[in-house]
């Protein structure tokens, strides 16, 4: 199966799974690290390439990994955030969690996949919650989606393949891309991870803490007849 140009170039993950890219969220391996998280989704980079992404933006939920819905029709998760469609379906495709219904996280929980949508939406942004959201290193977001605009149901991969090579033919600018791999970095299960992070990152996280901040204290808006702790990216 073809990989665009945006797909093929990111680094691999070890064996057995050589196979697979390591996601511009990676901390190490399959970890999401909501450092790297949140410094593309500021700037509207896809978790999966790390190029810039134009609306909508996609989404793949399965049964076996929790998200929350709220009034208004607002999808929110932790986790890896928006992606291009072309990588959105590439993830339901290659990752072996997603593959099929009966399909079972092995490293985590052992939960099957069970139904499985790939969502596309206008607008992204971020949820504010009240409580720190456990196993995502004491952060209190999650990222959010709204304005859904198209919906993709597959019962196995096969079935994403025609979507998926029509997908392939979007444009994407490789040389906006933001990547920040480190190998050796492991989760501390402190309020961030604790890594050998590039000059570039911590310099964005610097400004970008501030603004999460800044948000945290100011995100209110109207989202059918309910206000919500919703900041739009």
């Amino acid at each position: 199966m073809q990989e665009p140009s945006w797909i093929a170039s990111l680094p691999r993950l070890p064996k057995p799974h050589n196979r697979l890219p390591v996601t511009a969220t990676a901390l190490s391996k399959t970890v999401a690290d909501p450092i790297r998280a949140i410094c593309l989704a500021f700037r509207n980079r896809c978790a999966c390439c790390g190029c810039a992404m134009r609306d909508p933006v996609y989404r793949v939920w399965v049964d076996g990994v929790a998200r929350n819905s709220y009034p208004g029709d607002v999808w929110t998760s932790t986790g890896i955030g928006p992606l291009h469609k072309s990588c959105a379906i590439y993830s339901a495709i290659h990752c072996p969690y997603m593959k099929y219904p009966t399909s079972v996280r092995r490293l985590q929980d052992g939960s099957p996949r069970g139904h499985a949508i790939i969502t596309g939406h206008r607008r992204h942004g971020l949820y504010f919650h009240s409580e720190p959201i456990s196993g995502w290193a004491g952060h209190a977001w999650s990222h959010c989606y709204v304005d859904a605009v198209e919906s993709i149901h597959f019962e196995t991969w096969r079935d994403l393949i025609p979507a998926y090579e029509d997908a392939i033919t979007e444009k994407v600018d490789v040389s906006t891309r933001l990547f920040w791999h480190t190998p050796n970095a492991r989760p501390t299960g402190k309020t961030r991870f604790t890594a050998p992070e590039s000059p570039e990152l911590d310099k964005l996280w610097r400004h970008d803490s501030y603004r999460l901040n800044h948000l945290r204290g100011t995100a209110s808006i109207w989202v059918g007849d309910r206000l919500q702790r919703i900041a739009l990216l």
